[in-house]
């Protein structure tokens, strides 16, 4: 019912569903625009936990971001959102196989450059989007395509993980101490990630819906040996097992690759990574891990975090009325901060795939212009220090 609200007032046209070749999803653009003009496509992977679908939550805060982007910053922009199917009817290799899919479909199909393109997620759907770009880095033959969907497209221009749930179970301090503050229960999350890889419930209880709290289980927590025993090597592709040995797999969960040219490989550098998350929220010391290792491995990551800011705040500002009225006192209490930050990046990401338009129409002896080099260096937003002190099928 997400149309239904204000930010779709007099936009419902906006809003267009497609389904092609089994890759499912809808778009928000301009009407009367075409994808293969657009300056910027956004290719959104939704959370969850990999078994809710929060895509149509998502509209609210994608309406705006297109307006953001389209009229304030007069840049032909589109947002995909991807609907994968959810386990436990549908478990992992199935959500990566169909991120890859609408790759295919937004690259082979749509004829849309792989530059123009920011492959973005949240929570969930930030695991996804990590994992699939560890995938087109080092390629896992469980996640392919059919061969009629054409060639693998290179890796998209840019990416943007919004809190990425990249480490399935945890025993990071944030995940007790910020539980409190979070609108997520991390027994929850842990529950969906045994759906999502197929393993039962401890002692068959399962976790239940508590509409006080947006995600709640009544479930006892998970065994300590469902996390990796300390030393425990990742996998690799064809080497994964099955069961609670998938929680060993970086393509199943980010967090244990620790291969640094790796994720060197996999994400687009100089700038072009950005990853947002909450001081608050119980995976804040999982985030600021993640974004530890791709400083690391030289990806030069942008960094936006908002000190008192819960799990995926930048898309619930959009949704939750006041979520963004907090005690801080840096530029992040302003209203639109995150938004200002993400339309910033993504404008950086246009002004990059215009130049490397550019160069690539140049005739070779055709001298470069020295003054028309475009660099994208690493920008850190954050206010404060993070309190922690580290730096079934689609829902019908």
């Amino acid at each position: 019912m997400a149309h239904r609200k204000p930010a779709f007032k007099g936009k419902k046209d906006f809003l267009s569903y497609v389904e092609v070749n089994g890759t499912a999803g809808r778009w928000i653009a301009p009407p009367g625009t075409k994808r293969s003009e657009d300056e910027v496509v956004l290719y959104y992977v939704h959370g969850g936990g990999m078994v809710v679908d929060t895509g149509g939550d998502c509209q609210i805060w994608a309406m705006r971001l297109a307006e953001e982007m389209n009229i304030k910053r007069n840049v032909q922009f589109s947002v995909f959102s991807l609907d994968y199917n959810l386990a436990p009817d549908h478990m992992y290799p199935s959500q990566l196989i169909e991120v890859l899919a609408g790759y295919h479909y937004l690259v082979n199909t749509l004829c849309i450059p792989e530059d123009k393109i920011c492959i973005a997620g949240d929570s969930a759907g930030g695991n996804l989007v990590a994992a699939f770009l560890l995938h087109l880095a080092r390629p896992n033959p469980v996640i392919q395509v059919p061969s009629s969907l054409g060639p693998t497209p290179r890796r998209p221009g840019s990416a943007f993980l919004i809190s990425p749930w990249v480490a399935l179970v945890s025993s990071s301090p944030t995940r007790k101490a910020n539980a409190k503050y979070d609108l997520i229960d991390i027994d929850f999350a842990a529950y969906a990630a045994l759906d999502y890889i197929g393993v039962e419930y401890p002692m068959g209880k399962s976790p239940i819906w508590n509409p006080l709290h947006i995600l709640s289980a009544v479930a006892p927590p998970l065994d300590a040996h469902l996390l990796p025993a300390p030393g425990a090597q990742a996998t690799h592709a064809g080497n994964e097992g099955v069961g609670v040995d998938l929680l060993l797999s970086p393509y199943v969960n980010p967090s244990v690759c620790g291969d640094l040219e790796w994720w060197k490989e996999a994400c687009p550098d100089g700038g072009r990574t950005m990853v947002a998350w909450g001081g608050k929220e119980a995976i804040c010391e999982d985030v600021e891990d993640l974004v530890a290792k791709l400083e690391s491995a030289g990806v030069q990551p942008r960094s936006l975090c908002k000190p008192l800011g819960v799990h995926d705040w930048i898309l619930f500002e959009e949704s939750i009325p006041g979520l963004w009225i907090t005690r801080e006192t840096g530029p992040s209490r302003e209203r639109n901060w995150g938004m200002d930050q993400l339309g910033n990046f993504l404008q950086d990401i246009d002004i990059r795939a215009r130049k490397i338009n550019r160069d690539s129409k140049r005739r070779p002896e055709e001298p470069v212009p020295k003054k028309e080099a475009v660099e994208l260096a690493p920008t850190i937003v954050t206010p404060a220090a993070t309190p922690s002190g580290k730096a079934g099928r689609r829902r019908k």
